[in-house]
């Protein structure tokens, strides 16, 4: 499936330019995907937008899970937006630059899943999900190594295999978990090799960023300690 083009008006920096990526920030979330402008802003004359600039925004790719106002804090001590981000902001061109290395360690390769428009708790809000892995090239080179060398893709968790589970439709899928996110390298320049890179099940991903695990060997305890109980 070819990734859809969803454009959708958006809240916007005022000097945001035609062409910009953006992240999305959701008030009682933290940052949670990423957009191009589609259109220049413009500044709103009425309804519930009155007086802010809004924007056309398209391919919306979705993050794996929010990047918190608290994790943001942490990370850039300097920045005061995150602890009022009901403002809409260009940041500096260094934090920018940091935001978007760790926003890319949140991008999965899955294909695209799009929906419109739900309702939760009586007011309308659009919902768009696009997800996409940071680094293709390195993401296949792993698992292309790790087929030639094992003729399988398992877990290296649970030992979860796609195609032994779901059959054909299985084959040659699985996720990539980086083990040392490139957003928290700071400005070494540090490069991604294959032996950062681990081969894992969806299931297994999810719980890894949920308790920030870098170690499939951490994880692997967690469950087998499960297994003794």
């Amino acid at each position: 499936m070819e990734p859809q083009d969803t454009t959708v008006p958006w809240i916007v920096p005022k000097g945001a330019a035609v062409g910009d990526e953006c992240l999305i920030s959701h008030a009682g979330c933290g940052l949670v995907g990423r957009c191009e402008l589609k259109t220049a802003p413009q500044r709103q004359t009425k309804g519930h937008w009155k007086g802010r600039y809004a924007a056309e925004i398209g391919e919306v790719k979705a993050l794996t899970e929010a990047i918190s106002f608290e994790f943001l804090i942490l990370a850039f001590p300097e920045w005061k937006w995150p602890t009022y981000p009901r403002m809409y902001v260009t940041p500096p061109d260094k934090v920018c630059d940091r935001l978007f290395e760790i926003a890319r360690d949140f991008m999965v390769d899955r294909a695209p899943d799009i929906d419109g428009l739900v309702v939760s708790e009586g007011a309308p809000r659009l919902r768009e999900h696009l997800e996409r892995e940071r680094r293709p090239s390195i993401v296949k080179a792993k698992r292309d190594a790790v087929l030639s060398k094992t003729g399988c893709l398992e877990c290296e968790i649970c030992g979860f295999d796609f195609e032994k589970a779901y059959g054909e439709i299985g084959r040659g899928f699985c996720e990539v978990h980086h083990l040392f996110p490139l957003g928290k390298r700071g400005d070494d320049g540090k490069s991604t090799s294959l032996e950062d890179l681990a081969i894992v099940c969806s299931n297994c991903h999810r719980m890894l960023h949920k308790q920030q695990l870098r170690s499939v060997e951490s994880l692997r305890s967690v469950i087998a300690k499960q297994l003794l109980n």
